[in-house]
């Protein structure tokens, strides 16, 4: 990951994956992109984030706060 600020981008719908983090690179952001909360929290152990975005209902409602949690 370079020197721009990173992201990370939980939603499990494709259509919003597919277009906010385009917009967030546009502005300079480095954006990784998870479907699931599983995949979110693997890439949480690997790689250092600055900022999380997530879709709070992410299967079932507040799993998305999972992966909010995952680092502190």
């Amino acid at each position: 990951m370079g020197d721009q600020p990173n992201i990370l981008f939980v939603d499990d719908e494709d259509s919003i994956r597919l277009t906010l983090p385009p917009l967030l690179q546009s502005y300079g952001f480095e954006v990784t992109s998870a479907a699931t909360v599983a995949e979110a929290l693997g890439l949480i152990t690997r790689h250092k984030f600055d900022v999380l975005i997530s879709d709070l209902n992410i299967g079932h409602p507040g799993d998305g706060i999972k992966a909010g949690f995952a680092n502190v």
